[in-house]
Order: structure tokens, then C-alpha cells, then sequence
């Protein structure tokens, strides 16, 4: 019995230690990889890192790169993601740019000859393709290198030797701060080290929410403190409060909000009067939740109440408690943009369109008999209706007209665009096989008639094609959200809001339907990419097929509104 006894209590003590150290061994166990295993990865990844494409070869050998928890692995690491870097902002690069342009220039042409539509003759049909493949080669280069780079990511989330996370710390993240656009390595090394325990990287932490000169780091950090509930976090974050970059300060709010330290309602009121728009909206709702009270975004009506009950209220513990239960009803009017009914406050605004060959199917009788009773080819000039969602019953609201969902889809996005407020700036993107933006990134428009004109013209023109490749439409979106780094005397306010409309599900950049792990990646990387923006993601389903388990959870994860429509 006692032999047996010890078993049981060093299997207790395993496992116990197993959990203490987050499931994933240390140094000196099956983490570390054979000396086989290690000689050829080392050779696969060294010979790979510098050569386009090879995606299924590239991701198998930064998935075991990754398994290899030591020191040797995070060198290695470090060097494949700087020169997965290089070659996508180098001649990968040069090579999207140079096919796309002709490819722009070619597609141009032959819409105009042929009416909207692509060529139907033999030789021009040709002639299109071949350029249109250059251009959806060099798109799949590029995107293989940010796939690639996410899976060297998460190798450095998986990071528990101490000597390896030393490394990066003393040597790693120091070394690639030094490099030429560096960037993006540098938040997949410090992702990593926030997943480590605290006492471990609390004073690599501090430091970098100190560094106004690295903003994405500064904001992962910012993120990490709210996240965790790192008490030590909280006077950096209230210096966060005065960054120059919008980026940044949104962080600090929601991070904030996640320490839940009541000390932070008077540094949160004295940035509700120095800030606007979708930021003003976020700081009071955050003050709704530390306290309860609603006092419609008035800075001067909170400091009122701050000097009469602060105090007090900040000493009652038992009274603020409950604080979070509270929830605040929709402030009346504020509205300034609405797309398929659903509402925004926001004045930065990107919308997504899919634009894939099944948005060619038929609309809802209700839009087709609309269109047939429209004396002009346009929308009406009230949204709503059953292709908005409103449902069977809604009065005073017409259905949008349309044949097909993509020309319900387009005169829906002209409604909304003649409705954008004054003092908003938007951004329309187009998906298919390929994404297609109106304004290049980070550029958002305002919203003059000259602006509103231009962007109608442009999509109008759109018709439906190819496949769905969702998650690269997002990605790029986000280049409008990243104005961090530029010139930081006139800081810009990046978007902070997404419409997304899709009828599909995801696809990737062969056309072939996303599912299982690769699904869940594509997913991850834009969460992950997207908590450096904090960017809201509305998102609209159209038709019986859309894939609402994906953009419910875009939604829920971002704090937007999911809408299906036409799913009768």
C-alpha cells in the first residue's frame, strides 16, 4: 500500500505543478525538442524564412519551432519573424503594388468597354486573368507572411524557460527595436512576455507604459494592466489619459474600467472635458459604470457632482457596489451615421461590403418590387424595411430597392452615406477574391458632397465576384484605425467604428471555405491585431447562408451590434 500511496502523492504533486505552471512543461522536458528534431526545424526554418510562399512547409515549421521551449528556439525566432518582415515589406511589397496598378488600370479599361461587367471575349478574357493572377499571387505572398509571423507569435506566447524569456527581455526585444520598420516583431515579442506571470515582467511592463515613443507596445502594456487587474498599472494609466494619441487614451479608458479602482472616476471626469466624439462617448460610459449615475456626457455636470458627493461616494463602499448592476437606457438622438438600422455615435467610420459572387442572387420580393415602383435607378430616401431588418410590421419605412442582395447592399450603403452627419469622416472597403478601398489607408474622408459623390461613384460601379476572404478585408480596415507613429504634434483620430456586411462565410485567398483551425486563427489574429485599436465591429448577415456564428462573435467581442437580414 505505501508504494502505492507515494505514486498517488507524486501524481498529485505533478499535476499540481503542472497547473501552477500553466499546463506547459519547463526547461529540461518534453518541451524542449530531440536533437534530431531541433537540427532539421533549424535547417527548414533557416532555408524557408527568405523565400515567398511555401505556406504549408513554412507554418509546419514555425508550429514546431514554436513547441521548442528554450533560448536557442526565441533566437531563432526573433530571426525568422524580423526576416518574414523584410521580405513582405520588401520585394513582396514592390511586387503587390506593381500588379495591382496594372491589374487596376487593365480591369478599368475593360469594365468600361463591357459595361460594369468583366470581359467575355476569349482574347481580353485572357489577357484580364493573367494580370488579375499576378495580382492574387503577389495578395497570397503577402498574406502567408502575416499568417506565418502569427504562428512565430503564438511560439512566443508559449515561451515558459526562464533563460528564453531573460533572453528576450535583456536581448531579444532591445535587438529588433534597433531594426528598420520593426514594428509588428516587436508586439509579437512583447505578447509573449504578457503572458508570462507578473513579478516576472511587471518592470518591463512599467517602462513601456511609460515610453511615449512606442505606442503599440505602450498599449498592450496598458491592455495587459486592465486585463490582469495590475494595481501597479494604475498611475500609468492615468498618464495614459493625457497621450497624445487617440490609441492610446482609448486603451487607458478601457483599461481603467477593467482595474476597477474607484480612484479612477475623478482622473476619468477631468478627461471627459478634454476629450469628443466616440472617446468623450466611451469615457462616460465607463463613469456610468463605475458609479451609476447618467449625466448625458456633460463633463461639467459630472465635476459638479464630483465636488458635492466625490467624496463621499468614494468612501462608500457598500453604496458603490452595486454600481455595475446599473444599466443606463440609449441616450436620445447623438446618432450621426445608421447602416441596415443599426445606429453609431462615432465620428470615424469604415465600411466593409462584401462583394463575393453569391451577392448576385436575388433580393427580397420587397426590394425587387420597390425597385419596379422607383422612378429613378436609387434608393429611397427612407431606410428600413425588410431588408434593414426592421420585420414584418414596421410602418413608414420602405425596403430599400434592389434585385440582388449587392444591389440592395449598395443603395443601402448610398442611404447611409448621404445621411453621414457633418464632422464625420469615413472610409468604404470592398471584398471579394481581393480587397478593394476607395481611399487608401490610413485616410479617412469627410464627409463634404464632393466626398459623398466620389465614394457612391466608385462603389456603385462594383458588381459581384469571386470568393469571401473576410478576414484580409478586416485586416486591412485596421490600417485605417493605425495612425499611430505619425506625426504626433497633429495627432489624428483613426476609425474606431466597422460596419461589416457579409452573405457568406470566410474564405481564404484560393477561395476555399475556412474552417476548423485555420478559421480560428484568422479569427485570433484580428482579435489580437485589433487590441491595439479597439475598434467596434458591427456586423450585418445577409440571407439564409451568412455565417452568423462568426459575426455574432466579431460583434460580442468588440462590443457591436449583430444583425441578420433576410433570413425569413
Amino acid at each position: 500500500m505505501i508504494p502505492r500511496l507515494t505514486h498517488l502523492v507524486l501524481g498529485l504533486l505533478l499535476l499540481a505543478v503542472t497547473f501552477a505552471t500553466g499546463g506547459l512543461p519547463m526547461r529540461g522536458s518534453a518541451a524542449e525538442l530531440d536533437e534530431a528534431t531541433w537540427k532539421k526545424t533549424r535547417k527548414q526554418a533557416r532555408r524557408l524564412m527568405s523565400q515567398p510562399g511555401r505556406r504549408p512547409e513554412k507554418i509546419k515549421a514555425a508550429e514546431t519551432l514554436g513547441r521548442d521551449d528554450s533560448r536557442r528556439a526565441c533566437e531563432l525566432l526573433v530571426q525568422w519573424t524580423l526576416r518574414s518582415l523584410k521580405l513582405q515589406q520588401g520585394p513582396i511589397a514592390k511586387e503587390l503594388a506593381e500588379t495591382k496598378e496594372r491589374f487596376d488600370k487593365i480591369d478599368k479599361l475593360m469594365r468600361r468597354f463591357y459595361k460594369k461587367m468583366p470581359p467575355t471575349r476569349p482574347e481580353d478574357k485572357n489577357g484580364w486573368d493573367a494580370v488579375r493572377n499576378k495580382f492574387l499571387a503577389a495578395q497570397r505572398a503577402h498574406d502567408i507572411e502575416s499568417a506565418v509571423r502569427y504562428t512565430l507569435g503564438e511560439g512566443f506566447q508559449r515561451v515558459r524557460n526562464a533563460e528564453a524569456v531573460t533572453y528576450l527581455i535583456d536581448e531579444g526585444l532591445p535587438g529588433v527595436q534597433k531594426a528598420k520598420r520593426s514594428e509588428e516583431a516587436q508586439v509579437s515579442i512583447v505578447r509573449g512576455l504578457l503572458q508570462q506571470p507578473k513579478k516576472r515582467v511587471l518592470s518591463t511592463a512599467l517602462a513601456m507604459a511609460a515610453d511615449a515613443k512606442r505606442s503599440k507596445l505602450r498599449i498592450l502594456t496598458l491592455n495587459w494592466f486592465g486585463q490582469h487587474k495590475v494595481s501597479e498599472g494604475f498611475d500609468p494609466l492615468v498618464r495614459a489619459l493625457g497621450a497624445k494619441e487617440v490609441a492610446v487614451r482609448r486603451a487607458a479608458v478601457m483599461a481603467l474600467r477593467g482595474l476597477d479602482d474607484n480612484r479612477a472616476v475623478k482622473p476619468l471626469i477631468d478627461a471627459l472635458a478634454k476629450n469628443k466624439d466616440q472617446l468623450a462617448s466611451e469615457i462616460d460610459d465607463a463613469l456610468h459604470w463605475y458609479t451609476g449615475k447618467s449625466f448625458e456626457g456633460s463633463a461639467a455636470v459630472w465635476k459638479r457632482w464630483w465636488s458635492k458627493e466625490g467624496a463621499a461616494w468614494l468612501a462608500n463602499d457598500e453604496a458603490s457596489t452595486d454600481r455595475h448592476n446599473r444599466r443606463r437606457e440609449a441616450l436620445p438622438g447623438g446618432t450621426r451615421v445608421r447602416f441596415y438600422g443599426i445606429p453609431t455615435e462615432s465620428h470615424h467610420i469604415v465600411f466593409i461590403l462584401d462583394r463575393s459572387g453569391s451577392m448576385k442572387e436575388k433580393a427580397s420580393d420587397a426590394s425587387i418590387e420597390a425597385k419596379k415602383k422607383a422612378k429613378e435607378p436609387k434608393p429611397p430616401t427612407t431606410g428600413g424595411g425588410e431588408d434593414e431588418g426592421a420585420g414584418k410590421g414596421s410602418k413608414g419605412r420602405a425596403a430599400v430597392a434592389g434585385d440582388t442582395k449587392m444591389e440592395v447592399a449598395r443603395n443601402q450603403l448610398a442611404l447611409s452615406v448621404d445621411e453621414i452627419s457633418k464632422g464625420v469622416n469615413f472610409g468604404v472597403v470592398f471584398y471579394s477574391s481581393a480587397v478593394q478601398v476607395w481611399k487608401k489607408p490610413p485616410e479617412l474622408a469627410a464627409s463634404s458632397k464632393g466626398n459623398k459623390k466620389a465614394a457612391k461613384d466608385w462603389f456603385m460601379k462594383l458588381g459581384p465576384e469571386g470568393s469571401t476572404q473576410t478576414f484580409a478585408a478586416l485586416m486591412k480596415a485596421l490600417e485605417y484605425a493605425d495612425t499611430i507613429g505619425e506625426d504626433k504634434k497633429k495627432p489624428r483620430t483613426g476609425a474606431d467604428t466597422f460596419f461589416l456586411l457579409s452573405d457568406g462565410s470566410p474564405t481564404n485567398a484560393d477561395g476555399k471555405p475556412l474552417g476548423g483551425d485555420e478559421l480560428e486563427k484568422q479569427y485570433k489574429a484580428f482579435i489580437e491585431a485589433n487590441k491595439l485599436y479597439h475598434v467596434t465591429v458591427h456586423t450585418i448577415g445577409i440571407g439564409p447562408g451568412h455565417n452568423s456564428s462568426i459575426l455574432r462573435r466579431l460583434a460580442r467581442d468588440t462590443g457591436g451590434i449583430y444583425k441578420a437580414v433576410g433570413t425569413r
